[in-house]
């Protein structure tokens, strides 16, 4: 059964024309927050087995930030940055239903489980042939952070059920392309780049 599917979220936008070298500034903050509930019963369709319940809430704060200045006539050049904070409550138990007894358990997701991702990137569009053929070059650096700690586990046995644990990872990325408009309605796009994928909190 998944029950309480429930997503709520609000932004505030900021936008600013003629800041510094910049023509416009924007900037964003998010809340978000997303839950569901899973109940599932093993055994095969066993009566008398344990019914497990998993709930799950995800807070989530977005932080963006981003730059757009022209540069001459054939410049565009466009850099920016974002941070994602996370933190999840996933507290699970074990529902016995011949005895009537709760055990607690370790769900999907430890419960207290922070995870953080963050980015920074620029981008310059160049106009080689103006509204014929543009060159447009993107950098970007990519992190992503997990972090579970035993001391947010619940005691079994005198015993956590999770160990401390943590992932860091981070990658430079680049997208290097041009774009050609031989007529108008017409455009061929070529592109060369290398990727990354950060991992999100249910993937670790």
């Amino acid at each position: 059964d998944l029950r309480n599917l429930m997503s709520d979220s609000v932004y505030v936008k900021y936008n600013r024309a003629g800041l510094g070298i910049f023509d416009q500034v924007t900037a964003t903050y998010s809340f978000n927050t997303q839950r569901e509930e899973r109940v599932n019963q093993s055994g095969n369709g066993n009566p008398a087995a344990s019914i497990t319940h998993e709930f799950e809430r995800m807070y989530v704060h977005g932080f963006q930030v981003k730059g757009v200045a022209r540069l001459g006539d054939r410049h565009e050049l466009l850099v920016g940055a974002e941070l994602y904070p996370e933190r999840i409550k996933a507290p699970s138990f074990a529902f016995n239903p011949v005895s009537g007894a709760t055990t607690v358990r370790r769900g999907r997701v430890p419960d207290g489980a922070t995870y953080r991702s963050e980015g920074i990137y620029v981008q310059d569009a160049f106009d080689i042939v103006p509204g014929v053929l543009k060159a447009v070059g993107d950098l970007r650096y990519s992190g992503a952070h997990y972090r579970s700690r035993a001391a947010d586990s619940p005691l079994v046995n005198g015993k956590a059920l999770w160990p401390d644990d943590s992932l860091d990872t981070s990658s430079v990325t680049f997208r290097a392309g041009v774009v050609a408009t031989p007529q108008p309605g017409w455009s061929f796009t070529a592109n060369v780049s290398r990727g990354f994928r950060a991992p999100h909190i249910t993937d670790l």
